[in-house]
């Protein structure tokens, strides 16, 4: 048994942390209970939300100066700025990617431990920002909803994330992380372009392992791929101006590495509704 003695406290701070300790250890208990109660869904789609995010804020723009943490990864030196979020992303897609599948198809442990992962990855975000992966999908989400369905938030980011990497890849540091991010993932490739295009190949098959159609157009208003999704073709063009524009001006654009014009956002929209190749 330890032998620590808590320091005397005045009778008024023991008061505001007696009240504290309720209200923390009630809702650690309703959060507790909330988690035992996720079902598959709720755990995919959160789950396919931390995986985007994770990814997104490993290359997004520094916050802070601090030196980066010993130990996470010597290679992460190629970064002369501030890397403090970068053991947090770094750890999240390593959780993610040995668990999130498994998780999907019912293993409660992996589950458990997706839970965990998808803190590590909002800590990442939380001081590297996003990027237009969020924006894109926060600006599609609900656009086509007089059609009868949403495109659920963590799908989008699922669908869209590997197209905005192809993107974001023509930014050459951006291009050093994700090359980071496949050398942490150990997805082979001996440079930078190898190891972008190994990273886009295994988010598509992690895509199919989880359901996830690949592009809008073959989105099912269950969010399950189909052969004809429920957005059609002449109303997704008829509103992606609308649509480009309103992802541009989304609070995440501006702390992506790349800042796409109203025509390149246009375009990259076009290849997330179509699955085509991301070539500008």
């Amino acid at each position: 048994m330890s032998n620590y003695q808590r320091p005397p406290r005045s009778s008024s701070g023991n008061r505001d942390r007696q009240a504290g300790r309720r209200t923390t250890s009630t809702s650690g208990r309703s959060l507790g209970q909330h988690a035992r109660r996720s079902d598959a869904r709720s755990a995919q789609r959160s789950g396919r939300h931390g995986a985007s995010s994770s990814r997104e804020s490993s290359r997004g723009r520094r916050t802070h100066q601090a030196p980066a943490p010993a130990g996470i990864a010597g290679k992460l030196a190629i970064f002369d700025s501030n890397r403090a979020f970068w053991p947090l992303a770094i750890f999240a897609i390593r959780m993610i990617q040995g668990d999130l599948v498994d998780s999907y198809n019912g293993d409660m442990s992996k589950r458990d431990s997706m839970h965990n992962a998808q803190c590590l990855a909002g800590m990442a975000f939380s001081n590297a920002l996003l990027g237009i992966v969020h924006s894109m999908a926060h600006k599609t989400g609900a656009a086509f909803a007089d059609y009868g369905a949403h495109i659920i938030h963590g799908a989008a980011n699922a669908m869209y994330l590997p197209k905005v990497i192809a993107f974001n890849a023509k930014d050459p540091e951006a291009k050093k992380r994700y090359g980071v991010i496949a050398d942490e993932m150990k997805l082979g490739g001996s440079n930078d372009d190898e190891k972008v295009k190994l990273l886009i190949e295994y988010l598509r098959g992690m895509n199919d392992a989880l359901n996830i159609p690949h592009c809008i157009k073959n989105y099912g208003p269950d969010s399950y791929p189909t052969e004809q999704g429920f957005v059609p073709e002449e109303v997704f063009l008829e509103r992606l101006p609308e649509i480009a524009k309103n992802a541009i001006g989304d609070a995440c654009t501006g702390s992506n590495p790349r800042q796409p014009s109203q025509e390149e956002m246009e375009k990259l929209l076009k290849c997330c509704y179509y699955d085509t190749e991301v070539d500008f």
